[in-house]
């Protein structure tokens, strides 16, 4: 395996499971024991390991139809969840893709 591969396998491994799942909190407790050791065995950046954890988890739920995010903010300007789910999903996909390429760059790089 090579380590530079860390962060960007983390973020999309991560945010798909926070997108099939509701809870990103539990995905994010179950992968820092995880990717941490695996980072610091690799040599990369600690940092930039546990941001890939915390920004994948933030995009799954941001992106997941029925997360907790979703539906709060629907409530609060009184629209379906599911018209605003899919208005800002090809946005939340957009920023995902730029993120994905950053941490395949950085994840060599630092």
């Amino acid at each position: 395996m090579i380590g530079g591969l860390i962060p960007v396998i983390t973020f999309i491994v991560v945010g798909l499971m926070s997108f099939a799942g509701m809870d990103f909190w539990a995905v994010m407790i179950l992968f820092f024991p995880i990717v941490v050791p695996l980072s610091e065995h690799f040599g990369i950046n600690l940092y930039l390991a546990m941001g890939s954890i915390v920004s994948g988890a933030t995009f799954g739920g941001h992106a997941c139809f029925f997360s907790d995010q979703m539906l709060m903010s629907s409530a609060s300007v009184q629209i379906r969840a599911t018209d605003e789910a899919v208005a800002l999903l090809p946005y939340a996909v957009m920023a995902a893709v730029v993120t994905a390429v950053l941490y395949l760059i950085f994840g060599f790089v630092l």
